[in-house]
Parts: C-alpha cells; structure tokens; sequence
C-alpha cells in the first residue's frame, strides 16, 4: 500500500499541471476519440467508459472502426516515448486511470465532473447511487443492488 501511495504522490503535481492545461484548453471536457492505433506512435489500449457516450458516438460517426457502446469504447491513447506513467497520457485527452500503472479502464473526466457536481447539489447522492443512475441509463441489471430507478 505504501508503494501505491508513493506512486501516485509522486504523479500528483504533473497529473495537476495536465488536468489544469486540459481544462484551459477544453472547458467542457470534451473527449477525443482514438479509435485505432497511429502507425509509429506508442499508444495505451484501454477500455474507457463516459457516462455521455452515446452522444460523443454521434459525434465520431464519421470516424472509421469508432465503436462506442453504451458509453463503453476500446481506445488507444497516444503516448509520449519514454512517458512513465499511463496516467499522463490519459488526462490529456479527457480520461482518468483508477490505478497508477498498467490500468485497465479509464473514467471521463466529464463523467466525474458530473459525479462532482451531483454531490454538491445533492450530498447526500452517492457512489451507489450514481452506479444505479448508469446501469438504469445503459440498461444493464445492477447483480445485487436493487436500482430504485424503474420506466
């Protein structure tokens, strides 16, 4: 646990520096599309899930092999050579890595953003029940959970 918490102490002030230059150039966080790889470019292929896929899926339609499903995409995220840590390249086009190396999904920043301003509005809103708010949006069974939002 030490060493996660070293990692990503040692990542916070350049992550910062990246998410506060992505907001500068991109206030409403919108993401960028990277549907397949770029010849000679390193790349990170990521699942990457945006509460708001179905309307960047609009927006990419005419974009080759750009497959987003119910908010879900496969991505590959470009990155810089020599680049350490997988979490830079992902602030820069609009993601955020749950773990500090080799992560496997990333989350929208827009979607977060959102999750944010729900606690603000609503504190007593939480991660459960933001986690029934997509499933009951993309139509998936939450498992255990019972959702309270039924059509």
């Amino acid at each position: 646990m030490t060493k996660l918490y070293t990692s990503w102490t040692e990542q916070l002030p350049e992550l910062a520096n990246i998410y506060l230059g992505y907001k500068a150039s991109n206030p409403c966080s919108t993401l960028d599309h990277y549907p397949a790889p770029e010849a000679g470019i390193e790349h990170i292929h990521i699942h990457c899930l945006d509460m708001f896929g179905e309307l960047c899926q609009k927006q990419c339609m005419n974009l080759v092999n750009c497959c987003i499903v119910d908010g879900q995409s496969m991505e590959y995220i470009p990155k810089c050579p020599g680049e350490l840590f997988p979490a830079y390249a992902l602030v820069c086009v609009g993601y955020l890595c749950p773990t500090h190396m080799e992560p496997q999904l990333a989350i929208s920043l827009q979607s977060l953003e959102l999750l944010h301003s729900l606690f603000h509005v609503a504190p007593a809103f939480g991660f459960q029940h933001f986690a029934w708010l997509l499933a009951d949006m993309h139509k998936v069974n939450c498992g255990l959970f019972h959702s309270p939002v039924t059509h």
